[in-house]
């Protein structure tokens, strides 16, 4: 789906991140105080560099289409990119464009290349150990500070324009050695970021990727050593398709699935109640007795939600607690889903889910605040002074997202078709 112009006006930094690609190697780049540029990806020499075009709306989307059509044509036919950039600074105009590149007698003199030949990380990290190792004066510290990116690093991105190094490259390769080797990840982490400063102050890149909560990102390392409770978000689909087939309760399938699908803590899906839910708003209210923050927590109900909320009438159980037995709570024990999870991987727990997909969220950039909203976490400070709504439809994309990494398309089983 390319751009459009309502797209380019409601865009920022924030919610869109660096770049919007439009297709044929055409973006727009998004930088400080609204400013929007198009932008042309090319190649020079075998590196990628990018050509700006104009800034939106002085140059409009089909504008610049039109001319980013032209300006990859006069590269692949050998025109200097020094010349590129010289004619773009004397016009944008799309109708223009091209005798002034044709035409010698309409051709202004070369200025100096401007186009930005991106460095790889490695090129990068390079770079920067160059300009930093003299200022070290132990030896071993002085190696120590190349071996670790080389070790970790570099085989993992090392090759990726600095450009498009984004933050959840970064916490995979130190997320294998956070709790193991803590504070040589630690340190790793803060050279990862002392590099793209570099490219920041530089200005090949307008936002650090590596500036980021690392205690978000990866969590309590002495609590990950303490019970290995998590499930890598890369196995969220394996754990899927396991529960599809496993024998086991109906019931319990379906509280085991929802509670993947939900992020909700155990005690909340043991005692799902029909008044819960509102079906024709899509939204499951939690009351505040259930809850660990002692407030009600809303969620949205995903379609895959819905199935399952389905086929629990279809057993019978959309009339009072969902999940009831004849025991003294009413409901089915915290111990019925932990030892179903255990029969997958012994290593994990029930409420290892919700670490899945807060590592999933940031290694994949979704809103922090939509984030803990969707765990029921307490806003904190003058975030919480300020921040007065709950972000329900916000976290509706966030939630539909979740399913589609868990599920990849496998929808819950609709019992009715059984």
């Amino acid at each position: 789906m390319g751009l459009t112009v309502k797209k380019i006006e409601a865009a920022t930094r924030a919610r869109n991140g660096d770049r919007m690609v439009d297709g044929n190697n055409l973006y727009l780049r998004l930088g400080s105080k609204d400013a929007k540029t198009f932008q042309v990806r090319t190649e020079v020499d075998g590196k990628r560099a990018w050509i700006s075009l104009g800034r939106f709306p002085k140059l409009s989307l089909a504008d610049a289409r039109t001319l980013a059509g032209v300006v990859r044509s006069a590269i692949s036919q050998g025109t200097p990119l020094s010349r590129v950039n010289a004619v773009l600074k004397l016009s944008c105009d799309p109708l223009k464009v091209p005798d002034l590149l044709t035409d010698p007698a309409n051709a202004p003199a070369a200025a100096p290349d401007t186009a930005v030949v991106v460095p790889s990380f490695a090129e990068m990290a390079t770079r920067w150990y160059r300009q930093k190792r003299g200022s070290w004066s132990n030896g071993k510290h002085v190696q120590q500070n190349w071996n670790t990116l080389e070790t970790y690093i570099l085989p993992e991105f090392g090759a990726l324009p600095v450009t498009e190094v984004r933050r959840k490259h970064i916490i995979t390769a130190l997320r294998k050695i956070w709790v193991e080797k803590h504070e040589t990840a630690q340190r790793t982490l803060g050279r990862v970021r002392a590099i793209m400063e570099l490219a920041l102050l530089e200005e090949i890149i307008d936002v650090n990727p590596a500036q980021f909560d690392a205690g978000v990102a990866f969590g309590d390392p002495r609590i990950a050593k303490g019970h290995h409770g998590f499930l890598d978000p890369s196995r969220m689909h394996e754990a899927w398709c396991w529960l599809q087939d496993v024998s086991c309760d109906e019931d319990v399938r379906q509280a085991a699935m929802l509670t993947i699908l939900s992020a909700k803590r155990t005690k909340e899906i043991r005692f799902l109640h029909s008044d819960h839910l509102d079906l024709e708003t899509a939204i499951w209210t939690t009351e505040a007795g259930l809850m660990k923050s002692r407030r009600p927590h809303r969620i949205p109900i995903t379609r895959e939600m819905a199935v399952i909320f389905d086929n629990m009438a279809m057993l019978g159980r959309d009339c009072g607690y969902f999940f009831a037995r004849p025991t003294k709570s009413g409901v089915i024990s915290e111990n019925t889903l932990l030892a179903l999870f255990k029969k997958f991987d012994p290593a994990i727990t029930t409420h290892g889910f919700r670490a899945s997909f807060k590592t999933w969220s940031a290694e994949t950039d979704k809103s922090h605040t939509a984030t803990e909203f969707a765990l029921d976490h307490r806003q904190q400070g003058l975030e919480a002074a300020y921040q007065r709504s709950d972000m329900l439809e916000a976290r509706r994309v966030l939630m539909a997202e979740w399913a589609a990494h868990v599920t990849a398309g496998m929808a819950p089983r609709v019992l009715r078709d059984l």
